[in-house]
């Protein structure tokens, strides 16, 4: 295996929680498939593959691809208007009435964090170039900059987790639990180690019954499935 830990840097990011709609509200942290999917554009981008080839190859890559709470952050609701049918039917509106009756509005929640760090787990080498194109986490406002890459050997440490762990692996903590995509786009309740105090989600920790390894300032659980 191969261990990354991953600092990305943005004004803001926003990754929507799944069955919601109208507003869409957003995770305190990127989900592993959306992890997943920054990766396979920055595979894309680096000539390695194409389309949706890379993305399948993300996935056969990747074992874990999780978030890791160091810091506070905060939420806040935006305003989107979107011009709805100009990739449908391929032409703008004809006028300002059919601009304006073409416009929508819906309501998103954007998270700030002063910077998000990703624990990458992954069966072959990546070369850190192309962890370095990772461009975007979340939505299309949600552009990152990738500022450091730490690749090593996870050493054995202890304490609480602070990367997201499934419900299941978590045996008490400070914790708020999210339904989100996993590694492979399929449903998993997952335990965020982040708490809210009063508009402002502060870093948590996650208790689990086996090993714990460190890699910078990542905690996390040894083994698998996780």
């Amino acid at each position: 295996m191969h261990y990354y830990l991953i600092e990305a840097r943005a004004p803001l990011y926003s990754v929507k929680v799944v069955d919601v709609y109208q507003v869409a509200s957003a995770y305190p942290l990127p989900t592993p498939h959306a992890v997943v999917g920054a990766l396979g554009a920055a595979m894309a981008h680096a000539g390695m593959c194409r389309g949706l080839q890379c993305m399948k190859e993300a996935e056969g890559l990747v074992v874990a691809a999780r978030p890791a709470a160091v810091g506070e952050l905060a939420k806040f609701p935006a305003v989107l208007w979107r011009t709805r049918g100009v990739l449908e039917d391929k032409s703008l509106p004809a006028g300002l009435e059919d601009y304006a009756g073409a416009r929508d509005a819906m309501v998103r929640e954007y998270v700030y964090a002063h910077a998000v760090k990703i624990l990458l787990v992954t069966r072959k080498r990546v070369p850190q170039h192309v962890i370095r194109l990772m461009a975007r986490l979340g939505d299309s406002e949600s552009y990152v900059s990738v500022v450091d890459v730490l690749e090593g050997k996870p050493r054995e440490c202890g304490g609480l987790v602070n990367v997201a762990v499934r419900a299941a692996k978590a045996r008490r903590g400070s914790y708020t639990l999210y339904r989100a995509l996993d590694e492979r786009g399929n449903r998993e309740l997952f335990a965020y180690p982040v708490v809210e105090e009063g508009g402002v989600y502060r870093r948590g920790g996650v208790e689990v019954g086996s090993k714990v390894l460190c890699l910078g300032e990542a905690v996390f659980p040894e083994g698998d499935g996780w």
